[in-house]
Protein backbone atom coordinates (compact mmCIF):
# COMPACT_ATOMS: atom_id res chain seq x y z
CA UNK A 1 0.00 0.00 0.00
CA UNK A 2 1.61 3.66 -0.80
CA UNK A 3 1.39 6.46 0.89
CA UNK A 4 0.39 10.01 -0.18
CA UNK A 5 14.65 19.40 2.13
CA UNK A 6 19.39 21.19 2.05
CA UNK A 7 19.01 24.46 2.44
CA UNK A 8 21.05 26.94 4.78
CA UNK A 9 20.56 27.56 8.13
CA UNK A 10 19.42 31.16 7.87
CA UNK A 11 17.26 30.48 5.04
CA UNK A 12 15.07 27.67 7.47
CA UNK A 13 15.31 30.12 10.34
CA UNK A 14 13.30 32.53 8.24
CA UNK A 15 10.63 29.86 7.15
CA UNK A 16 10.19 29.36 10.64
CA UNK A 17 9.23 32.59 11.57
CA UNK A 18 7.34 33.33 8.56
CA UNK A 19 5.13 30.64 9.96
CA UNK A 20 4.62 31.93 13.70
CA UNK A 21 4.03 34.94 12.38
CA UNK A 22 1.07 33.46 9.67
CA UNK A 23 -0.26 31.33 11.96
CA UNK A 24 -0.42 34.31 14.72
CA UNK A 25 -2.29 36.17 12.87
CA UNK A 26 -5.14 33.61 11.24
CA UNK A 27 -7.60 31.56 12.99
CA UNK A 28 -7.61 28.04 12.34
CA UNK A 29 -10.00 26.78 10.01
CA UNK A 30 -12.67 24.27 12.59
CA UNK A 31 -13.01 21.12 11.68
CA UNK A 32 -16.31 19.31 11.00
CA UNK A 33 -17.79 17.41 13.53
CA UNK A 34 -18.41 14.02 13.07
CA UNK A 35 -19.62 10.42 15.27
CA UNK A 36 -19.32 6.83 14.62
CA UNK A 37 -21.53 3.98 15.93
CA UNK A 38 -20.47 0.47 14.86
CA UNK A 39 -23.22 -2.24 15.64
CA UNK A 40 -21.56 -5.93 14.98
CA UNK A 41 -24.30 -8.20 13.09
CA UNK A 42 -27.25 -6.29 12.99
CA UNK A 43 -29.47 -8.73 11.84
CA UNK A 44 -27.77 -11.76 13.45
CA UNK A 45 -26.96 -13.92 10.99
CA UNK A 46 -24.22 -12.06 9.32
CA UNK A 47 -21.90 -11.94 11.84
CA UNK A 48 -18.77 -10.51 9.51
CA UNK A 49 -21.01 -7.69 8.80
CA UNK A 50 -21.49 -4.48 10.59
CA UNK A 51 -23.36 -1.32 10.36
CA UNK A 52 -21.82 2.20 10.77
CA UNK A 53 -23.99 5.02 11.95
CA UNK A 54 -22.34 8.24 10.75
CA UNK A 55 -23.67 11.45 11.98
CA UNK A 56 -21.74 14.83 10.37
CA UNK A 57 -22.56 18.90 10.85
CA UNK A 58 -21.94 18.98 7.53
CA UNK A 59 -22.95 16.79 3.62
CA UNK A 60 -20.15 15.12 2.49
CA UNK A 61 -18.57 11.99 0.98
CA UNK A 62 -17.05 9.43 1.97
CA UNK A 63 -15.68 5.70 1.95
CA UNK A 64 -15.54 3.06 4.11
CA UNK A 65 -12.28 0.51 3.86
CA UNK A 66 -11.85 -2.68 5.89
CA UNK A 67 -7.93 -3.40 5.73
CA UNK A 68 -6.47 -6.28 4.99
CA UNK A 69 -4.44 -7.78 2.97
CA UNK A 70 -7.45 -8.27 0.38
CA UNK A 71 -9.32 -4.88 1.74
CA UNK A 72 -12.56 -4.28 0.46
CA UNK A 73 -14.35 -0.50 0.63
CA UNK A 74 -17.43 0.95 0.24
CA UNK A 75 -18.62 4.40 -0.62
CA UNK A 76 -21.07 6.36 0.37
CA UNK A 77 -22.86 9.78 0.53
CA UNK A 78 -23.63 11.82 3.60
CA UNK A 79 -26.82 14.44 2.55
CA UNK A 80 -28.42 15.61 5.64
CA UNK A 81 -27.06 14.66 9.27
CA UNK A 82 -26.53 11.10 9.11
CA UNK A 83 -26.44 7.89 7.00
CA UNK A 84 -26.21 3.80 7.94
CA UNK A 85 -23.16 2.55 6.10
CA UNK A 86 -22.83 -1.24 5.84
CA UNK A 87 -19.29 -2.95 6.11
CA UNK A 88 -18.85 -6.09 5.12
CA UNK A 89 -16.09 -8.44 4.83
CA UNK A 90 -14.74 -8.35 8.10
CA UNK A 91 -12.06 -10.94 9.27
CA UNK A 92 -12.85 -13.50 11.78
CA UNK A 93 -11.45 -14.04 15.22
CA UNK A 94 -10.00 -10.53 14.57
CA UNK A 95 -9.95 -6.83 16.00
CA UNK A 96 -10.67 -5.20 12.15
CA UNK A 97 -9.13 -1.66 11.53
CA UNK A 98 -12.00 0.04 9.44
CA UNK A 99 -10.77 3.35 7.88
CA UNK A 100 -13.44 5.99 7.33
CA UNK A 101 -12.92 8.96 5.24
CA UNK A 102 -15.55 11.60 5.36
CA UNK A 103 -14.34 13.95 1.98
CA UNK A 104 -16.21 18.12 2.66
CA UNK A 105 -15.89 21.03 0.19
CA UNK A 106 -12.46 22.16 1.50
CA UNK A 107 -11.29 19.18 4.39
CA UNK A 108 -10.43 15.75 4.56
CA UNK A 109 -11.38 13.90 7.92
CA UNK A 110 -10.11 10.09 8.15
CA UNK A 111 -10.91 8.20 11.40
CA UNK A 112 -10.16 4.50 12.14
CA UNK A 113 -13.10 2.20 14.05
CA UNK A 114 -12.09 -1.08 15.27
CA UNK A 115 -14.76 -3.80 15.19
CA UNK A 116 -14.11 -7.23 17.21
CA UNK A 117 -15.60 -10.31 15.93
CA UNK A 118 -15.74 -14.01 16.88
CA UNK A 119 -14.23 -17.42 15.43
CA UNK A 120 -16.26 -18.98 12.43
CA UNK A 121 -17.88 -21.63 13.74
CA UNK A 122 -16.62 -25.04 14.30
CA UNK A 123 -17.10 -27.56 11.25
CA UNK A 124 -16.08 -25.13 9.00
CA UNK A 125 -13.96 -26.28 5.89
CA UNK A 126 -10.31 -25.56 5.70
CA UNK A 127 -9.73 -23.14 2.18
CA UNK A 128 -6.25 -23.80 1.24
CA UNK A 129 -5.45 -21.64 -2.16
CA UNK A 130 -3.25 -24.03 -4.37
CA UNK A 131 -3.01 -21.86 -7.38
CA UNK A 132 -4.98 -19.06 -8.51
CA UNK A 133 -4.10 -16.53 -11.93
CA UNK A 134 -6.39 -13.60 -11.68
CA UNK A 135 -6.16 -12.67 -15.45
CA UNK A 136 -8.29 -15.89 -16.19
CA UNK A 137 -11.07 -14.87 -13.03
CA UNK A 138 -13.80 -12.52 -13.04
CA UNK A 139 -12.98 -10.09 -10.30
CA UNK A 140 -14.21 -10.29 -6.88
CA UNK A 141 -14.19 -12.84 -4.24
CA UNK A 142 -15.04 -16.09 -4.11
CA UNK A 143 -18.45 -17.51 -2.87
CA UNK A 144 -19.57 -21.49 -2.30
CA UNK A 145 -22.17 -23.46 -0.31
CA UNK A 146 -21.73 -24.94 3.23
CA UNK A 147 -24.63 -27.10 4.25
CA UNK A 148 -25.04 -29.40 7.40
CA UNK A 149 -27.31 -32.63 7.59
CA UNK A 150 -28.20 -33.95 11.01
CA UNK A 151 -31.64 -36.21 11.45
CA UNK A 152 -33.13 -34.93 8.22
CA UNK A 153 -32.70 -31.07 9.88
CA UNK A 154 -30.02 -28.69 7.97
CA UNK A 155 -27.80 -26.35 8.72
CA UNK A 156 -27.08 -24.35 5.65
CA UNK A 157 -24.36 -21.30 5.32
CA UNK A 158 -23.36 -19.62 2.13
CA UNK A 159 -19.87 -18.46 2.64
CA UNK A 160 -17.88 -16.03 1.18
CA UNK A 161 -13.84 -16.11 1.15
CA UNK A 162 -10.93 -14.23 -0.44
CA UNK A 163 -7.92 -14.81 -2.14
CA UNK A 164 -6.02 -16.16 0.41
CA UNK A 165 -8.47 -18.24 1.93
CA UNK A 166 -9.91 -16.06 4.69
CA UNK A 167 -13.56 -16.04 4.90
CA UNK A 168 -15.07 -12.62 4.79
CA UNK A 169 -18.95 -13.41 4.57
CA UNK A 170 -21.32 -16.02 5.69
CA UNK A 171 -24.98 -16.53 6.50
CA UNK A 172 -26.39 -18.76 9.57
CA UNK A 173 -29.41 -19.63 8.26
CA UNK A 174 -29.52 -22.62 10.79
CA UNK A 175 -33.08 -21.28 12.24
CA UNK A 176 -34.85 -22.51 8.96
CA UNK A 177 -34.23 -25.87 9.58
CA UNK A 178 -34.22 -26.52 5.84
CA UNK A 179 -31.47 -26.92 2.94
CA UNK A 180 -30.95 -23.40 1.62
CA UNK A 181 -30.02 -23.40 -1.91
CA UNK A 182 -27.74 -22.64 -4.18
CA UNK A 183 -27.39 -18.53 -3.46
CA UNK A 184 -27.01 -16.13 -6.44
CA UNK A 185 -26.01 -12.61 -5.92
CA UNK A 186 -27.06 -10.24 -8.48
CA UNK A 187 -25.92 -6.79 -9.03
CA UNK A 188 -27.25 -4.39 -6.49
CA UNK A 189 -25.95 -6.97 -3.98
CA UNK A 190 -29.54 -8.57 -3.04
CA UNK A 191 -28.98 -12.29 -2.68
CA UNK A 192 -31.42 -14.97 -4.05
CA UNK A 193 -31.80 -18.48 -2.35
CA UNK A 194 -34.48 -21.47 -2.31
CA UNK A 195 -35.71 -24.27 -0.24
CA UNK A 196 -38.79 -26.38 -1.20
CA UNK A 197 -41.82 -24.04 -1.29
CA UNK A 198 -40.26 -20.87 -0.84
CA UNK A 199 -37.56 -17.89 -2.94
CA UNK A 200 -35.69 -15.66 -0.15
CA UNK A 201 -34.00 -12.69 -1.16
CA UNK A 202 -31.76 -10.96 1.31
CA UNK A 203 -29.12 -8.02 1.69
CA UNK A 204 -25.62 -8.66 2.28
CA UNK A 205 -26.14 -7.90 6.34
CA UNK A 206 -28.74 -10.91 6.52
CA UNK A 207 -31.84 -8.56 6.68
CA UNK A 208 -34.58 -10.52 5.07
CA UNK A 209 -36.02 -8.34 2.23
CA UNK A 210 -38.47 -11.13 0.74
CA UNK A 211 -39.92 -14.26 1.42
CA UNK A 212 -42.24 -15.65 -1.67
CA UNK A 213 -44.09 -18.91 -1.36
CA UNK A 214 -43.80 -21.18 -4.88
CA UNK A 215 -45.62 -24.08 -5.91
CA UNK A 216 -44.01 -27.44 -5.09
CA UNK A 217 -44.88 -28.94 -8.45
CA UNK A 218 -42.94 -26.25 -10.21
CA UNK A 219 -38.83 -25.89 -10.62
CA UNK A 220 -36.52 -23.24 -10.47
CA UNK A 221 -33.25 -22.80 -11.94
CA UNK A 222 -30.15 -20.72 -10.83
CA UNK A 223 -26.94 -19.96 -12.88
CA UNK A 224 -23.71 -18.98 -10.99
CA UNK A 225 -22.71 -15.45 -10.76
CA UNK A 226 -19.34 -13.90 -9.59
CA UNK A 227 -19.18 -12.72 -6.51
Amino acid sequence: MSFKIKSTIFYCFSLSLGLLFFNSCSEPEPKAQHSIEAILNPYRIAPLTAILNIKSEEPCTGLVKVLGETPIEHSFEIKTDSVAVPVLGLYPNTENNVVVTLKYATKEVIDTVKIKTNNIPIGFPEIEINKIDRSKMEPGLHGCDIHYANNGKFNSMPMIFDDQGKVRWYLDLSFYGNMVSPFQRLKDGTLLMVDRFNIYEFNMLGQILKQTKINNKRKFFFIASSI
